[in-house]
């Protein structure tokens, strides 16, 4: 687009390419390069890419790209990473999804003071190699004499 500007305000306005350049915000060496043409050699790839991505619409470019790789197809990932780049099928990364924060509730006191329980789980095996648990709950009282 910008190259399109640049022969605008050569052809049509008589600018000169330095200020032509310097206008449309592009390099000077720039309009002197060809301009960069589709390569007839990543057409096969393509046409991979996108059978894949019909198929697997949230696959990322690792996958995708281990996947041609199962296929049989021998191009390298960075050539892969190029054309899927240039067709922009990269994706966003997906952020964590947070835990909502819990509501923090002050423990609840005892209805008696001085009044404990406790629980647990006990478990041993006897002499004969048979093994055994209990559940055990224990509650005190303290009272208070005077």
């Amino acid at each position: 687009m910008r190259r399109a500007v640049v022969a605008v305000l050569v052809d049509e306005h008589r600018r000169s390419v330095v200020s032509a350049c310097r206008i449309a915000g592009r390099s000077r060496a720039a309009c002197y390069r060809p301009p960069e043409a589709v390569d007839d050699a990543d057409a096969p790839i393509i046409a991979a890419l996108m059978t894949l991505i019909a198929q697997e619409g949230r696959w990322g470019f690792w996958k995708c790209r281990n996947r041609l790789r199962d296929l049989g197809h021998p191009w390298n990932h960075t050539r892969v990473y190029r054309v899927y780049c240039a067709l922009t099928l990269n994706q966003v990364r997906r952020t964590k999804q947070r835990v909502p924060a819990r509501v923090k509730v002050p423990l609840q006191a005892l209805p008696l003071l001085n009044d404990t329980w406790a629980m647990d789980f006990m478990g041993d095996t006897l002499y004969s190699a048979r093994r055994y648990r209990i559940f055990n709950v224990i509650v005190s009282s303290i009272t208070a004499t005077s």
